[in-house]
């Protein structure tokens, strides 16, 4: 944990996620305004961007998980600069939310099912393992392995 992360730094790392987020919120929502079906197939892989954007907010702030920076965010709340930068970052984060949604009902997609946590998720779907290029269940993969990294990457497909 960042305990010896000052407001001001870590005002300025919320601050450039949250420029660095809206930014790709921008270009995805004008993009889709244009053609959704171009955007999902070939432009989407902008928006994982996002993940490089916290991961530098974090190894800036020497953190190194999202329940770190939101404890560092409550700590250091009591500085209005780092209490609205906080909040900007969760408005920025409710937007990008609200647009995946739209995405997903444009394209017919039923987001009404959701899960809740402690819930078994669903299991039976195809997977691709990235270093052999085998397709799996994911079921198979969570079946005799001691360690599994999963990286899962919503696709609109």
């Amino acid at each position: 944990m960042a305990s010896d992360v000052s407001p001001e730094e870590l005002t300025s790392a919320l601050q450039e996620l949250t420029l660095t987020i809206n930014d790709i919120l921008q270009f995805s929502q004008d993009t889709t305004k244009e053609s959704i079906e171009e955007f999902v197939n070939s432009k989407i892989g902008k928006m994982f961007g996002m993940a490089t954007a916290y991961q530098k907010c974090m190894k800036r702030i020497n953190v190194g998980t999202k329940a770190e920076l939101e404890k560092t965010i409550s700590t250091l709340a009591r500085y209005p600069k780092v209490r609205d930068a906080g909040e900007e970052l969760l408005e920025c984060e409710h937007l990008w939310d609200r647009f995946l949604l739209d995405i997903d009902k444009s394209l017919g997609q039923d987001t009404s099912e959701a899960l809740i946590p402690g819930q078994p998720g669903p299991i039976q779907f195809d997977v691709t393992d990235a270093g052999s290029g085998l397709t799996t269940t994911l079921a198979q993969q969570l079946t005799g392995t001691d360690n599994l990294v999963l990286v899962l990457l919503r696709h609109f497909a």
